[in-house]
């Protein structure tokens, strides 16, 4: 009486193994439906066409630009520099070169002394009321237009 539920001797299926029903999908790029197959209980393969909804779009490859570069002239070390020629931001530091002294600082201006703060005085507890936030007053909301046996808005009459 060892035997499961599901295990006759008869039966060849995958089912008394636990093996359910299996997917796979297969891409067909462009294609609609796609195709699914699945493997019933007992091993048949059965190939359904599915229509998922969605549409494959192959990815397409990205265009690649070359830009021609400008070319550089060969730079003389020995070269004078000239003193009215814009810096270049990319071009190497000498670490000989003598710096350039910076302009001196100004003297900084002496500050005016503050003038004393006034002491403050305790809040009365009528006048802490005062300083909520306001907020604006509620306002009631609007009641529907009355109307009038023949479906006629009646406009001022409570």
């Amino acid at each position: 009486m060892g035997d499961s539920y599901n295990h006759h001797p008869e039966d060849t299926s995958k089912a008394k193994r636990g093996v359910s029903n299996k997917v796979r999908i297969i891409d067909v790029r462009g294609e609609r439906p796609s195709r699914i197959e699945t493997e019933d209980d007992f091993g048949e393969d059965t190939n359904e066409a599915v229509d998922t909804g969605t549409t494959v779009v192959p990815l397409l490859p990205c265009p690649t630009f070359e830009v021609p570069l400008e070319p550089e002239a060969p730079s003389d070390p020995e070269a004078p520099l000239d003193p009215e020629a814009p810096l270049d931001p990319e071009a190497p530091l000498d670490p000989e070169a003598p710096l350039e002294p910076e302009a001196p600082l100004e003297p900084e201006a002496p500050l005016e002394p503050e003038a004393p703060l006034e002491p403050e005085t305790p809040l009365e507890p009528a006048d802490a009321v005062g300083l909520t936030l306001p907020f604006p007053p509620r306002i009631p909301p609007r009641e529907p237009p009355r109307l009038t046996a023949d479906g006629d808005t009646v406009a001022g009459l409570p």
